[in-house]
């Protein structure tokens, strides 16, 4: 069922129209700035299962109640030109997230509020190189440091949520973009990589396909699918609630569709919705997202 949904996907990148970012393979110009600051408000009633099965339960809940995730999260994505040929880049996250159990029942029980926390996530670290650039396209590789130290790494309740992973993973990625022109005024990107975890969860296969348009001289429409499958050498997990659940075992795979605004030259505005295809072990939901975007300097 996951290769049928995957098919499906690529296939509608065919007909989905962003204009051509300054990100995915293409390195940014010596002395230029990328910045994107967004706004995501993430819920999710759903779970994915260890067999990739919907469940609207969590596993961590032997009474088998109805749940409900919100994150709202802010992060601030920079990349900046060192070289012509080489870009240094960074992501930040600060979260405030909520979840909640649905008691339910006759007549109705107010909602039992289990878990929250708020604060700076997980941050990220990379340079990106591009070594190859021609007409038939660009190929850069990008290695990456995503790290804890922001946040305290220790449970200190029932009713706190952990604002990130607490460990730090190290991730090798080879990139390739190309523009559509003549064809079409737009270009593709694909991604490929692993990440190295340190500690209990299961090292991570990472993949994406994007393809963008400009529909207009000041309106593009961007298609993303982001992924990453776990390659089973997490720790062993309990069975939880009634199924099987293992954490360190992740997988999920994302669909992101964008339209974007040219505002000037410099500065820009995006609207996305980001939505759980399929996965295994995490929840399932939908991401709404508001973008400033600003290219100078």
């Amino acid at each position: 069922m996951k290769k049928i949904t995957l098919l499906a996907v690529l296939a509608c990148f065919i007909v989905v129209p962003t204009s051509k970012a300054f990100a995915g393979a293409w390195a940014m110009p010596k002395g230029k700035l990328y910045s994107r600051i967004s706004f995501n408000k993430y819920k999710a009633r759903k779970f994915f299962d260890e067999d990739g099965n919907t469940r609207s339960s969590s596993p961590g809940d032997s009474r088998g109640r109805h749940f409900e995730y919100i994150e709202d999260r802010y992060t601030l994505y920079l990349e900046y030109g060192l070289l012509d040929n080489v870009t240094l880049l960074t992501s930040i996250d600060s979260k405030n997230a909520e979840w909640t159990y649905k008691r339910g029942g006759f007549p109705p029980v107010p909602d039992e509020k289990s878990a929250q926390a708020n604060g700076i996530g997980d941050i990220q670290l990379g340079v990106k190189y591009q070594f190859f650039s021609s007409d038939i396209g660009v190929l850069s590789l990008q290695a990456l440091l995503k790290t804890a130290e922001a946040y305290d790494h220790r449970h200190t309740g029932p009713l706190e949520i952990q604002l990130g992973d607490a460990q730090d993973d190290y991730e090798l990625r080879l990139m390739y973009g190309r523009s559509l022109y003549p064809w079409i005024p737009g270009y593709c990107n694909f991604e490929t990589g692993y990440r190295w975890r340190t500690q209990d969860p299961a090292d991570e296969f990472k993949y994406l396909a994007e393809i963008g348009v400009d529909v207009s001289r000041l309106i593009y429409l961007r298609a993303k699918l982001d992924g990453s499958l776990d390659m089973g050498n997490g720790d062993d997990g309990t069975t939880l609630g009634g199924y099987d659940a293992n954490g360190n075992e992740v997988e999920l795979g994302k669909l992101e569709l964008t339209a974007g605004l040219k505002i000037s030259e410099q500065w820009g505005c995006e609207l996305s919705c980001t939505n759980d295809l399929y996965g295994k072990n995490t929840t399932k939901g939908v991401t709404y997202s508001f973008a400033l975007t600003f290219t100078g300097f």
